[in-house]
């Protein structure tokens, strides 16, 4: 990954060029597209849809490192950032964000999100622990959406690829935001800094986690169950039967639970994004025609095993539910089994 300023260098006039050039060159494209979507039978638009969700996510990108700037200006060339007005400022930029990224893809793209359980989820208070099933960019947003609507803060894990994308670097690096290295080598450093990071969660934040570390492919699958086979050869079985999720890597979401030991767990899960992991499969099923269900639960730090070994077991057990609902099953929207 370059340096902070040389990928911003990079990132922002990329993102600035494929806008200009998508607005430009719009009376030559769009005819086309269309016209290419009606000869193969593609009525329900789906190229002409993608190029305007990409003017949409370009624009969304740009007015956020804008404002990200101006409250750096703001906040004296970013020496009161830290303070907590600079940082519910930038909590609200955040969430303007995750709302265009979801926005752009609902108008467009036909995404309809039905939340069953948040409210349940949240009533007791928090601090919390949120660890979500990720399939997609797009599930990364969703809690900055729905927890910061309810007035959440949020403390995140993300993968440092993520910082390619410059709304995503430039807010979380004024955030209390991990970007993980997934390499492998530096392993421990990575979990002593998630540990880090949920000491000291206050009553109205939020700490997201995707335990998975990447969304779900057969390869990756097959990967997983392999590195079980030496880790915990007892949960082979199991995993094998996993068929929308990745079995949870333990290192960062038992970093987590160590770092804020008296916060609860809040799980999310949801059916209907797994189409976005890949330009095919996007293009094939826009625009959606089914709800997104995203369902949450929470489950009191009590019920949570406080030996490493059982709370591995314990969030396997958490992560069966969450691929129970991913393949569908929303009989499991109302409580686990």
């Amino acid at each position: 990954m370059p340096p902070k300023y040389l990928r911003r260098l990079i990132s922002v006039p990329t993102v600035v060029l494929i806008l200009l050039v998508l607005v430009a060159t719009l009376p030559i494209w769009l005819p086309i597209t269309a016209l290419i979507d009606l000869v193969i039978g593609q009525r329900r638009m789906r190229y002409s849809r993608l190029g305007l969700v990409m003017i949409l996510l370009a624009v969304n990108e740009l007015t956020t490192v804008g404002m990200a700037f101006g409250l750096w200006l703001r906040s004296g060339v970013g020496t009161t950032i830290w303070k907590p007005k600079g940082q519910a400022r930038m909590q609200v930029l955040m969430r303007y964000y995750g709302s265009g990224l979801v926005n752009s893809t609902r108008r467009v793209l036909g995404v309809r999100l039905v939340v069953n359980g948040l409210d349940e989820a949240l009533a007791a208070g928090g601090p919390v622990l949120v660890l979500g099933h990720h399939t997609s960019l797009l599930d990364s947003a969703i809690p900055v959406l729905l927890l910061g609507e309810k007035g959440y803060g949020l403390r995140y894990v993300i993968k440092d690829t993520l910082a390619l994308a410059p709304a995503f670097d430039i807010g979380g690096h004024f955030l209390p935001v991990h970007f993980v290295n997934r390499s492998g080598k530096r392993t421990s450093s990575e979990m002593d800094a998630i540990s880090d990071l949920a000491g000291g969660l206050h009553g109205n934040e939020a700490f997201v986690l995707f335990p998975e570390g990447s969304f779900y492919n057969k390869r990756r699958h097959e990967r997983s169950i392999e590195r079980l086979r030496t880790d915990a050869p007892h949960l082979v079985e199991r995993a094998e039967k996993l068929r929308h999720t990745l079995p949870p890597r333990a290192g960062g979401a038992l970093a987590l639970l160590a770092g804020a030991p008296e916060a609860d767990v809040v799980m999310m899960a949801h059916t209907g994004l797994e189409w976005f992991n890949s330009l095919p499969n996007i293009i094939h099923h826009v625009p959606l025609t089914a709800p997104v269900h995203i369902v949450f639960w929470r489950v009191p730090r009590s019920e949570v095993p406080t030996d490493a070994g059982g709370q591995y077991d314990w969030l396997f057990e958490q992560f069966e539910r969450v691929d129970r609902i991913a393949i569908g099953d929303l009989d499991d929207l109302d409580g686990p089994t």
